[in-house]
């Protein structure tokens, strides 16, 4: 009752302002129920500035504990109502700190605003944005993420690289602000995603308004599914490649084999109407089975599995709605227009120099998700899977950042000392053999990587590198200091390291997220780089100048036989040279 009463005192002077913390043990149904929301009145304000930009695992470590009954139980023992005990905790946790000067990776310790706010680095602070929230991509970070980072550290950015682009949160962003953008990206489902948004985004006003036109036309005819026939090609390529996998109920799964054969007949007429009704399907795909994607792609828990499961086609209905608005309100577009300039990051030191100012991306965190796996059933969708070793194969291309990811051709080249020292204790103390050979190959693979990126750096580049540590058989394995080492030696000087939020480990260690920036100086002269790093340039260069038809006798017009001048047309190939 005294809580109460002072709630209403505080609510008569000021708004109410509230944090939300997340523990795995509140009792609720649902994860999203599962959090103790605490008030900050008008005497508690200052304390509510400090807090504001904390994440759940941060709150936590300052109440000194992970579960809600331990709260309940101290809160009891020391007779005080359960927000005021967790505020006082609150408060006395950060003075300590400030008293002993701890280093605790905690943002707003100062009373100062975080220079970015720990929802943007995620997903979530993304998530209802314009075209962002057309499909779910849980790895990926906000436009204002980007943003924020493009005006702390590169505000006269020209030409920006994603080289790990997922859904193209960097390139849009940095396509807004008029600056030329690359992306790489070898998950064929991120990317043609991305490729259709960059297309409908090019669109002028008035074909952008016939679009949603004919978007709205075409989602009336949802309910004319019934009339199509299943798929049976997609029928078959899913039992070759999930053999007896069941991930949708049986109606569920006829739909999605109609909507296969629907989609293909509006791509006869309407190509980009089609491309995007499918990056509505492919967004519903897995809330309608009997999949959840919460970290990695996983049957639901019998719990789980007791709540009724969304209708696809009203869902499809739904997605196509809200992306017709985002057409129409997208008002000013693409300022310029990015490019995918390759599949893998691996070919970037086959083309031609790029001139790069500046580097956003988020590397696949080496933290045993396989991401090929995550989409495997929108792969199988879109017909880039038919048969069991194709999901293999997609493996084999990406980065090695998961333990399904480890093969034997991979090759692993010699590593840093660092990474070396951390391989070493976890071949003592990991469970499964392929763990520590995951963590070498990750880095090898991703250290090469950035040897082919330098090249196409100018002096003074900017890199930042969004990037998370992980754990493995109680061993701490501290990715972004490995990797600011790897990067060094490749030119790559740390400009500044930034903690960006706390996460946890499955077996409850703390781990963190952070944000690396770099500034490439090369020990070589950039005008070296460009002209002669790049292997296309040394071969067209030697094809110029040193191949025999630039020496005698082949630069005579009638080599091989005077009547060889009589082949007066340039173009046509002389007889002297299939004999030679």
């Amino acid at each position: 009752m005294i809580a109460y009463t002072n709630t209403l005192l505080d609510g008569a002077m000021m708004s109410q302002r509230y944090k939300a913390i997340y523990f795995s043990d509140f009792p609720a149904d649902t994860s999203k129920q599962k959090s103790l929301t605490l008030a900050f009145g008008t005497k508690t304000k200052e304390l509510y500035e400090s807090v504001k930009n904390l994440s759940s695992a941060e709150l936590r470590q300052l109440l000194r504990t992970d579960s809600y009954e331990n709260i309940i139980t101290a809160a009891k023992n020391g007779d005080l109502p359960l927000n005021t005990y967790c505020l006082r905790q609150l408060k006395q946790s950060l003075q300590q700190a400030r008293e002993h000067q701890l280093q605790l990776p905690l943002a707003g310790m100062d009373n100062q605003p975080p220079l970015f706010d720990p929802v943007t680095v995620t997903f979530k602070g993304g998530a209802k944005e314009p075209f962002v929230r057309w499909y779910p991509y849980l790895q990926g970070y906000s436009p204002q993420f980007v943003e924020a980072i493009l005006d702390k550290y590169s505000p006269d950015s020209k030409c920006i690289l994603d080289p790990f682009s997922g859904t193209g949160t960097t390139i849009f962003t940095a396509s807004q602000l008029n600056k030329k953008s690359y992306f790489c990206e070898i998950n064929p489902v991120l990317q043609f995603i991305t490729l259709t948004k960059i297309q409908i985004r090019q669109l002028g006003i008035a074909d952008r308004w016939k679009l949603t036109d004919e978007l709205l036309e075409v989602k009336q005819e949802l309910k004319a599914l019934d009339k199509f026939l299943a798929d049976y090609g997609l029928h078959n390529s899913y039992q070759k490649t999930f053999g007896n996998s069941k991930f949708f109920d049986n109606e569920v799964y006829e739909q999605v084999l109609k909507l296969r054969v629907w989609l293909d007949e509006v791509a006869l007429e309407k190509p980009l109407v089609s491309d995007l009704v499918a990056i509505a399907v492919l967004s519903a795909l897995i809330p309608a089975s009997r999949m959840k994607r919460a970290g990695d792609l996983r049957y639901k828990t019998t719990k789980e599995a007791q709540k009724p499961i969304p209708s696809l086609l009203e869902a499809i209905s739904q997605n196509l709605l809200q992306m017709s608005r985002d057409i129409q309100d997208d008002v000013n577009g693409l300022q310029a227009k990015p490019l995918l300039i390759t599949e893998s990051i691996h070919s970037l030191a086959h083309i031609p120099y790029l001139e790069i100012d500046t580097i956003v991306t988020s590397p696949p965190y080496v933290n045993g998700t396989n991401y090929f796996r995550n989409t495997k059933i929108e792969l199988w969708f879109l017909r880039c899977l038919t048969e069991k070793n194709d999901l293999t194969k997609f493996r084999a291309e990406a980065l090695t950042a998961g333990i399904n990811d480890v093969t034997v051709a991979k090759d692993t080249v010699e590593n840093h000392p660092e990474v070396e020292k951390v391989v070493s204790l976890l071949e003592e103390h990991a469970y499964d053999s392929r763990i520590p050979r995951m963590i070498a190959s990750y880095f090898s693979e991703i250290t090469n990587a950035f040897q082919g990126i330098r090249q196409h750096l100018v002096n003074e580049a900017t890199v930042a590198i969004d990037i998370g540590d992980s754990c493995y058989a109680g061993v701490h394995v501290p990715v972004d200091k490995l990797l600011s080492a790897c990067l060094q030696d490749l030119g790559f000087v740390q400009h500044d390291s930034v903690h960006l939020r706390q996460r946890r480990s499955k077996g409850g260690m703390l781990l963190h997220q952070s944000l690396l920036v770099f500034k490439y100086r090369p020990q070589i002269p950039p005008f070296y780089i460009k002209t002669f790093i790049s292997p296309w340039n040394v071969k067209w260069q030697q094809f110029k100048e040193k191949l025999p038809h630039q020496q005698n006798p082949f630069t005579k017009r009638n080599w091989g036989h005077p009547r060889h001048s009589l082949c007066s047309y340039p173009g046509k190939l002389k007889p002297a040279i299939a004999h030679h």
